[in-house]
């Protein structure tokens, strides 16, 4: 008899643990970016030359994303430009792809009208279901 309130625990823990693995295993991913970087133009598969400096001028600035894994798909993503003092400048939504996969990548851009009158460093920050992933950087020089 001494061992039935432990062989009730047991298995009153089990049956919880039945009802809670299943919910926790159904959250979905946020994915992972591998790397992040910005062009000047939208080339082929972001693969033109990579800048840290942005002239005033530049028409437009490009931001890349590579997932190393995926996220699972139908899910809210941002990407939000950010001028030096932190303030959103543009945003971009859309969700998360079936067809992502590793090495997939998520792109967009702002025009040059966006940042040319603010110089100092911008960033872009990619959301996936409102949390942050990846953040790719660049300086706006006059």
């Amino acid at each position: 008899m001494r061992n039935r309130p432990v062989a009730l625990t047991i298995a009153l823990l089990a049956v919880l643990a039945h009802g809670v693995a299943p919910a926790l295993a159904e959250a979905p991913l946020k994915g992972t970016v591998a790397s992040t970087w910005v062009t000047l133009s939208p080339g082929r598969d972001g693969d033109t030359k990579h800048v840290r400096r942005v002239g005033a001028g530049a028409r437009a600035v490009y931001v890349w994303f590579e997932w190393e894994r995926a996220p699972t798909a139908g899910q809210r993503m941002r990407i939000e430009f950010r001028d030096p003092k932190g303030k959103p400048r543009a945003r971009w939504t859309s969700s998360t792809l079936a067809r992502d996969r590793a090495r997939s990548r998520v792109y967009t851009f702002i025009r040059g009208d966006t940042f040319e009158a603010t110089p100092g460093d911008w960033s872009a920050v990619l959301t996936v279901g409102g949390t942050p992933r990846g953040r790719a950087r660049f300086t706006v020089v006059q």
